[in-house]
């Protein structure tokens, strides 16, 4: 009968080339609406079918946002119980949210892994996740390189303190650097160091027999004009 129409009228042909037209016309573009309303809603799946996709289920304001850059200051001598543990000042689990005065935030957890000249690094999600970054852009064709991804990572615990504010040092990492029942807690900038306390105070000799000389260097030759 279409045929028949075809050859029959040319108009019939043309109306219904027209009404597929427009079908596909409303199709594609009732489509287009609902493309753009996932994206907007940030929600985007490449899975199949039978494999639900969870980003659906999520939106950016269940995830908190990240926390500014702390600095470490000061230094406490402390002492591991039986178990290894020792309690963290609140200087270096609690700040002033800088965007928000008056609000203090909590560190919540912690990285500890092998640091430099004999020590450990304590270091806080933000600083982890700079270091990783850098260390990750590291060519793992060197040795050396592959060498300190090992020793970094391999070694490296993420420590949350109890409800008392204790984190309990491993003793694997204990053994590594030395420390026994009394150390030392150094906040150095973006890090906490944590040191025994006969080695640090060791290096402590040698290091403020040349801190003026040393600091003109690392400032440049400024001086303290």
């Amino acid at each position: 009968y279409y045929m028949a129409c075809v050859s029959d009228s040319p108009r019939s042909a043309f109306f219904i080339a027209g009404l597929i037209f427009s079908v596909l016309s409303i199709g594609f573009a009732l489509w287009g609406q609902r493309e753009e309303s996932w994206r907007k809603s940030g929600a985007h799946c490449s899975r199949p079918s039978s494999d639900p996709c969870p980003s659906l289920s999520f939106s950016p304001s269940h995830f908190d946002p990240p926390h500014p850059a702390v600095e470490f200051s000061g230094s406490s001598t402390l002492k591991l119980d039986a178990k290894g543990r020792v309690f963290l000042p609140k200087r270096y689990t609690e700040f002033e949210d800088e965007k928000e005065p008056g609000v203090k935030r909590v560190m919540t957890h912690f990285w500890l892994t092998l640091g430099l000249d004999g020590c450990l690094w304590l270091l806080d999600q933000n600083e982890w996740k700079r270091m990783q970054r850098r260390l990750k852009a590291m060519e793992v064709g060197d040795k050396k390189q592959r060498a300190v991804h090992r020793l970094f990572f391999g070694n490296a615990e993420r420590l949350k303190p109890d409800s008392q504010g204790r984190i309990t040092l491993p003793e694997k990492l204990r053994q590594k650097v030395g420390i026994e029942k009394e150390i030392e807690l150094v906040g150095a900038g973006r890090r906490i160091e944590i040191w025994s306390s006969t080695i640090y105070k060791a290096q402590m000799v040698e290091a403020e027999a040349n801190w003026m000389d040393d600091l003109e260097a690392v400032l440049g030759g400024g001086g303290f004009e």
